[in-house]
């Protein structure tokens, strides 16, 4: 998604272009990695007064719009980023020493199927991938 297509993605899934909607999803837009509610509120608090209830509410709104990816972490913080390419399945890193969540390639289809046969019985919607360890600033 370009930054000048968001007002009529969020026409398109029925969402009232508010600016501070428009202001959020720019700013999952520009980062470079996926982002907490917080860190979010604080980045786009920067620019454009925002409170942190309208964050939650947005991504809520985006999330159940398949607009935006949640991550879930196992610290019980969950992560957002922009969906790219109709494609929540690619794997993600979080450095143990500075928090941070990398996005990592996508996955191929030959694995996908290998990952969604392994869950067999079962209807796959997400496939959540999280490795984590130490990126390469803090190893």
């Amino acid at each position: 998604m370009k930054l000048k297509d968001i007002p009529e993605h969020l026409k398109n899934a029925n969402i009232r272009p508010t600016r501070k909607k428009v202001a959020i999803i720019e700013e999952l837009i520009i980062s470079d990695e996926p982002l907490d509610a917080y860190q979010l509120y604080r980045q786009v608090n920067s620019r454009k007064s925002v409170d942190l209830a309208t964050v939650y509410r947005t991504l809520a709104v985006l999330r159940e719009t398949n607009l935006v990816h949640e991550i879930n972490d196992v610290s019980g913080i969950s992560f957002y980023e922009i969906l790219k390419n109709n494609s929540n399945s690619h794997p993600h890193f979080k450095c143990s020493s500075c928090g941070r969540y990398f996005c990592l390639p996508d996955i191929d289809e030959e694995r996908k199927k290998i990952l969604i046969e392994m869950a067999k019985g079962f209807r796959t919607s997400t496939i959540s991938i999280v490795m984590s360890g130490e990126c390469p600033d803090c190893k």
